[in-house]
């Protein structure tokens, strides 16, 4: 009866050992060394030098890094030191991230990232029918929090976002990365509260909205919320602002209830 007994706990510990790996893998990796040591993480709730790859068996594949992490007994919600991430959605495309803190909440399949984040986004953001081959672009993306949920098809960026592209500095306070949960291939952005797209080459040219939206498949971001064109002194108003990125072209476009709408200051009329 004993020997059964032991048995069958030794068997269930394997099974959980295997369940807690398949989602949340942890490895030590020695300073300076490139090869990963397995660790058994429910033997000790405090590493240094780990290596996670978080939603292994979902959509998102988060290779991460810290050089301390800290957990609860059943290793469901860790806490992060000096961590890095990456996520390569396809050959060209990938998010690399840098943040003094993170966490992981395993029953809620959440990894983030806090306290100023740095993120490196390089996007193949030409649309279709674009000449081949193009050099994917790469973003800058500088935020307070980034938050990552295997149960969804997108990465938010939060608080005092800024995202800066060769063309533009985007604004806002959120911003979500959306990508194709089948081919990981990133489809767009959305960006919302307080949004302003800045002509990086002429900050007097700027466009504002509550929130706008990228598409990768028409290269070209659409404005809402009472958007507007800011050109210096002149500011023109209607239903949408579309930019075309490519040709670096602002549009305001306007609607039977929100027609377009200019001021333009009185020297400018009189020239």
């Amino acid at each position: 009866m004993r020997i059964r007994l032991t048995a069958y706990v030794l068997g269930t510990v394997a099974v959980l050992v295997w369940i807690l790996t398949a989602v949340l893998r942890l490895e030590t990796h020695p300073r300076g060394g490139e090869s990963p040591v397995s660790v058994s993480p429910a033997l000790d709730r405090q590493l240094r030098g780990v290596r996670m790859n978080v939603f292994k068996g979902g959509r998102l594949g988060w290779d991460v890094w810290a050089e301390e992490a800290v957990a609860d007994e059943a290793w469901d919600h860790v806490s992060l030191r000096e961590v890095s991430l990456r996520s390569s959605f396809n050959e060209k495309e990938s998010l690399e991230s840098r943040a003094p803190e993170g966490r992981v909440d395993r029953p809620a399949n959440v990894f983030g990232l806090v306290g100023g984040v740095l993120t490196v986004a390089q996007l193949d953001v030409a649309p279709e029918g674009a000449e081949q081959p193009r050099k994917p672009q790469i973003i800058e993306i500088v935020s307070d929090e980034m938050t990552a949920h295997d149960n969804t098809d997108k990465a938010t960026f939060s608080g005092h976002v800024v995202a800066k592209t060769v063309e533009y500095l985007i604004k806002s306070e959120t911003l979500d990365a959306n990508y194709d949960p089948k081919t990981h291939e990133v489809i767009g952005f959305t960006a919302r509260g307080g949004v302003r797209v800045i002509d990086r080459e002429d900050a007097a040219t700027w466009a504002e909205g509550q929130e706008g939206v990228y598409s990768k498949r028409l290269g070209e971001m659409l404005l809402t919320g009472s958007p507007k064109i800011h050109q210096g002194e002149k500011v023109s108003s209607g239903d949408r602002v579309k930019i075309i990125v490519k040709e670096k072209k602002m549009l305001v476009l306007g609607s039977e209830q929100t027609p377009v709408r200019a001021f333009i200051p009185e020297k400018d009329v009189r020239e």
